[in-house]
């Protein structure tokens, strides 16, 4: 199998990527049917930024950027299968909206990892519930509800934004040098996955009774989908971002029902923009709760490398 990675051509809808799986050498254009030896996976980056309710002009913004993201998701429903084009799959790597709805996530808290000091910054600007509950949500919504009446199988991993809250936590302190009171020893956590529940829930119409969505973990935090291709039926796991150990467990099991099937991760955060399997700075989940959180090197060493039918693994996050 190759994959091939290309921005789409058209201006409106440039953060959204296409995966062509070809058998041999086969080409495929953007508006060829399917056929026996190629099709099309869409791969769409974070949108968080057209789905925003700053960039609309109702708030004085130059555009309703929001119809950037609709336009997008109209291009991909228009050339699905059953519409005559060949995109059988669409991976959405997260960071689908913006904003968040609480301040901590309560379960979170009663672990101990709570707010370590009264937000500020980029964390201060994040918390909007009223927007974040009124437009982007269901204008993420509306974008994914083309996807899902256009036939086409789909799998959504939450990125840092789609959780419901952000706030500074501690790092747990590996030397005894390291005091937990020092302003340093300090990064943005996130936790609470019911706004993403709320939109892409293993209970939503867009999941519930389908047939090719086979299972969830944590109520569709994480899923897993099967599609099939080009003579090929593919396997799909859509990850929390850095997902700890309970998720990959799920994630196993999941493969081992599923056997030898061609399978592709999809989680927030994996790469940098130099090919490394390394965190941003400024958010390092596995550092902050390593009980709950793994790093991509993790993923890398002790689920990816175990599991040979895993052939891809789709990200986003990483500014560049």
């Amino acid at each position: 199998m190759i994959g091939v990675i290309t921005v789409l051509k058209n201006a409106l809808i440039k953060s959204c990527l296409i995966v062509m799986l070809v058998g041999g050498f086969s080409s495929c254009s953007e508006n060829s049917p399917s056929t026996n030896d190629s099709f099309t996976l869409v791969v769409i980056p974070d949108t968080q930024n057209a789905v925003d309710y700053t960039h609309q002009t109702a708030e004085g913004f130059a555009i309703d950027s929001v119809d950037i993201f609709l336009d997008q998701m109209r291009y991909i429903a228009d050339r699905s299968i059953d519409n005559g084009g060949d995109i059988a799959f669409v991976a959405s790597v997260g960071d689908v909206w913006q904003h968040v709805t609480l301040e901590v996530d309560p379960s979170h808290q009663a672990r101990g990892i709570g707010a370590f000091e009264p937000p500020r910054g980029a964390v201060a600007t994040m918390l909007k519930p009223e927007q974040t509950l009124n437009f982007e949500l269901p204008k993420a919504i509306e974008g994914y509800q083309m996807i899902s009446d256009a036939g086409i199988p789909f799998g959504v991993a939450p990125g840092n934004h789609d959780y419901d809250a952000w706030w500074y936590a501690r790092i747990p302190s590996t030397d005894s040098s390291n005091s937990d009171t020092d302003p340093n020893n300090v990064g943005i956590h996130v936790g609470g996955l019911n706004n993403f529940r709320r939109v892409f829930g293993n209970d939503t119409d867009f999941f519930r009774d389908k047939d090719w969505y086979v299972d969830s973990h944590a109520g569709g935090g994480s899923s897993a989908q099967l599609f099939s291709a080009a003579g090929y039926e593919f396997l799909h796991l859509a990850f929390e971002m850095q997902a700890g150990d309970a998720v990959w467990e799920w994630a196993q099991k999941v493969i081992n029902r599923n056997p030898n099937i061609p399978t592709i991760i999809t989680t927030h955060d994996y790469l940098n923009r130099q090919g490394e399997r390394l965190p941003s700075g400024t958010m390092n989940l596995a550092l902050l709760d390593p009980t709950g959180n793994n790093s991509a090197e993790e993923l890398w060493q002790d689920f990816v490398t175990r599991n040979d039918q895993i052939f891809m693994v789709l990200s986003g996050h990483q500014i560049g």
